[in-house]
């Protein structure tokens, strides 16, 4: 424990025994007669730099430590600044300083951070959709991201897509891409789906196997499954109570942590999918709910009722290979399936799949799926159930709750293919539409990577 001078919020500054420990910084205290001790948590730091003041006539060098530390299921910012004076010469306290410094950014990025080469050397490059959620995405970004990305000393550039596919289309040409760390979306779930397929189509992706850069997300958009799944896997399902901040953090302060794809071949096209692939009812209120997009996730509840009183059912014929079957065998879309996969032909109101924990902020899909768990979480409800059960259903998915309810299949697979007997029913992939008719979906472990803390 150290002796240290320290302001705090630009206050009033005062003497403190600091001590750094590997989940806290903590700093004890009086104040009006009385002991007293606070901390700030390693994990709520986002930025810490050396102020060297650069005045010859004092020896005062300081380490700035910016804090979003939650109060009352809110992050309000903490500004802390260690004064360091106890040596006679400049050079001996900025030693010191990058010392702490150092210390609490190899604390917060774990064995991520170097000191002599730094992991932020490379910029991030983030890609913005300005009509995503409302036309809330860009505003987000200049005014929530921008500034923590300064307080946290990242390096990044920007690019505003103007037109359908320009990511996709960005992703697939763009020459320089390993001088990013990463690329970050600002948006819904539909935006990375054009990175995903963009950078899938190049050329040293399809010699890898692997995409050559890792990806990173901020919530920006009405479907924002993939932010909240990354968000629920760091806080071991707590709820986050500020999905923009934590997700900023993971970008800033992350590191690569593997994803699986899953690919999704139909007769005209191969599609790469890192959320979900669906036909029938929940694919129908993912695209019938365009319409109301300007109101943002309230979207898909109301249209979720409308269909729920409104029920399609579809003929179809699904095959799949169950997780626990020791074949990794997945046949071409038009060659029969193998005796190991199992097959039902029947009347089906959906059938859907994820291979993330949740679809939305407000729909927990598969409560036990990881990032790279190499799974896709199938779930049909059959023909034979009535409104009111599909309306429960739907409740119940809010909660993860969905399983446990009688009419619902549900269970971990490696691949699945559904042959519907007419061109009938919308197939969605990621939230995308796609071409309808035969579709076949398989896992391809940990082809992407993701920046999480």
């Amino acid at each position: 424990m150290a002796s240290i001078e320290i302001l705090i919020d630009d206050n009033v500054m005062t003497t403190c025994a600091v001590e750094l420990t590997k989940n806290a910084l903590k700093y004890n205290y009086r104040d009006k007669l009385k002991d007293k001790s606070s901390l700030v948590y390693i994990v709520d730091i986002i930025g810490c730099t050396v102020d060297d003041t650069g005045d010859e006539s004092t020896p005062k060098v300081f380490v700035n430590i910016i804090a979003y530390r939650i109060r009352r299921s809110k992050r309000k910012k903490k500004s802390i600044k260690l004064v360091f004076c106890k040596h006679s010469t400049r050079e001996a306290n900025i030693e010191e300083a990058i010392d702490w410094k150092h210390t609490i950014l190899s604390l917060n990025y774990g064995n991520v951070y170097n000191n002599n080469i730094s992991i932020k050397s490379k910029p991030l490059l983030f890609i913005v959709n300005p009509k995503s959620g409302k036309g809330r995405a860009l505003k987000i970004f200049e005014h929530y991201v921008k500034p923590l990305l300064k307080e946290s000393d990242t390096h990044f550039e920007t690019h505003i897509t103007d037109r359908a596919n320009h990511a996709m289309e960005l992703m697939r040409d763009m020459d320089d891409i390993a001088r990013y760390r990463a690329i970050v979306v600002v948006s819904g779930d539909g935006l990375l789906y054009e990175v995903v397929n963009g950078l899938t189509k190049r050329s040293d992706t399809l010699s890898d196997g692997k995409i050559p850069v890792t990806l990173g997300i901020i919530p920006g958009g009405s479907g924002n499954g993939l932010a909240h799944a990354v968000n629920q896997a760091f806080l071991n399902r707590v709820k986050s109570v500020d999905p923009i901040y934590d997700c900023t953090l993971h970008v800033t302060q992350g590191r690569p942590v593997p994803m699986d794809l899953v690919r999704v071949t139909t007769s005209l096209n191969t599609y790469y999918s890192f959320l979900s692939v669906g036909w029938g009812l929940m694919a129908d209120i993912d695209i019938e709910s365009e319409r109301l997009r300007m109101i943002g996730e309230p979207r898909f509840t109301i249209w979720a009722v409308y269909r729920s009183l409104m029920l399609r059912k579809h003929r179809a014929k699904l095959s799949y290979l169950p997780a626990d079957s020791p074949s990794s065998t997945v046949p071409a879309l038009d060659t029969p399936v193998p005796s190991d996969w199992v097959t039902i032909d029947d009347l089906f109101v959906q059938i859907y799949s994820s291979f993330q924990s949740h679809i939305s902020a407000t729909a927990i899909f598969a409560p036990n799926a990881t990032l790279d768990d190499g799974l896709i979480w199938l779930l049909f409800i059959r023909g034979n159930v009535s409104r009111k059960q599909v309306i429960q259903f739907l409740l119940a998915l809010e909660k993860g709750k969905h399983p446990a309810l009688p009419y619902i299949s549900f269970l971990p697979v490696k691949a699945f293919r559904i042959e519907p007997y007419a061109d009938v029913g919308k197939v969605t992939v990621d939230g995308e539409l796609i071409e309808s008719g035969p579709v076949q979906a398989e896992v391809v472990p940990r082809m992407a990577s993701i920046l999480t803390r």
